[in-house]
């Protein structure tokens, strides 16, 4: 038996089962919770609904007939085992304000946002690991210095304000972009680059101490003594070492992006997901808020295991030090 546990087929198949588990009741868990979000939001959805378009106060009839034909009339656990036994089978049900199914309306949305988020992930990534290298290789630098104090501003404004002055004094005025963003390349670029910096400069900090670590690990000790220059040292030793170390903060801003592109979507009048996610919270389609929270939250927890995942493949320091990933 202790030969078995000891096995590496064991112990992976042991932490895929581990991993397999925990998802499913952390899945459970927020899909009581997004759809408990009925219940939470104040005042009747039904009466809402039929006051959406103005005109009179709906008679208590025309109130009872709206919750009916929206199923709220039932009671809250049979509501929620029949929506759990539908989503499980892909169906997240009808929009309540449109005559169409939620998959309908989400998934055409849902790949012009993913492709948003990794763009401005990739443009992340990239700043990311060029401030770093600047920061190891000229430490307190004006470059190094400057760097910081954009940062901080990047950090201290909202993207939002950030998509706006942008969107004004850049795309109006200097004529570069589109202020209607469409899924091309041309009008992807300055939506992906604003949401990309504003991840990097999240990110900078954690990076940085992680760029200092490892430009004085024994590694850059030996490859310096053997006559490798420094740059030459931090880019093909620290900045790839850095960048396995850093792949947690990666996967949880891969798990987040969806959230994290609603406001810029927003903005940039992007045919996305999240920006119609904020659409149908304003006409309380509850349905569709679910839908793509439910979705955001699975991403959130494949993206991340994911991630961490391969940097137990990749880095063998992990496996030493942690075991089998679960």
């Amino acid at each position: 038996m202790s030969a078995f546990r000891s096995h590496p087929a064991a112990l992976v198949a042991a932490g895929l089962g581990r991993w397999f588990l925990s998802t499913i009741a952390m899945l459970l868990g927020a899909s009581l919770v997004v759809f408990g979000m009925q219940a939470i939001v104040p005042g009747d959805p039904a009466l809402s609904l039929l006051q959406a378009g103005g005109g009179p106060l709906p008679s208590p009839e025309q109130i009872a007939a709206k919750r009916r034909e929206i199923g709220i009339d039932r009671p809250f656990l049979t509501r929620y085992v029949d929506w759990l036994g539908d989503v499980v089978h892909g169906d997240f049900g009808r929009s309540w304000t449109k005559p169409a199914d939620v998959a309908d309306l989400i998934g055409p949305r849902l790949g012009t946002t993913i492709g948003l988020a990794i763009a401005a992930i990739i443009i992340a990534i990239a700043l990311t690991a060029t401030s770093g290298v600047f920061a190891a290789l000229r430490p307190d630098s004006l470059t190094d210095r400057l760097a910081r104090m954009v940062v901080v501003v990047m950090i201290a404004i909202p993207s939002f304000v950030i998509g706006l002055l942008v969107l004004q004094f850049v795309v109006v005025d200097l004529g570069l972009g589109q202020v209607l963003a469409t899924t091309s390349l041309s009008g992807a670029l300055i939506p992906a680059l604003i949401l990309g910096a504003v991840m990097a400069a999240g990110w900078s900090r954690p990076f940085r101490a992680i760029m200092r670590d490892t430009t004085t690990a024994p590694q850059m000790v030996v490859a310096r003594a053997r006559g490798m220059s420094r740059t030459k040292a931090t880019l093909r030793i620290a900045l790839p070492a850095g960048l396995l170390e850093f792949m947690p903060f990666i996967g949880l801003a891969v798990g987040g992006a969806l959230g994290a592109t609603m406001l810029i979507e927003v903005v940039f009048s992007w045919p996305g997901a999240a920006a119609y996610a904020v659409e149908a919270a304003r006409r309380r389609d509850m349905p569709v808020i679910q839908a793509f929270t439910l979705v955001s939250v699975t991403m959130f927890r494949l993206s991340t295991d994911l991630l961490a995942a391969a940097r137990w493949s990749l880095d063998p320091r992990v496996r030493i030090h942690e075991g089998t990933p679960s």
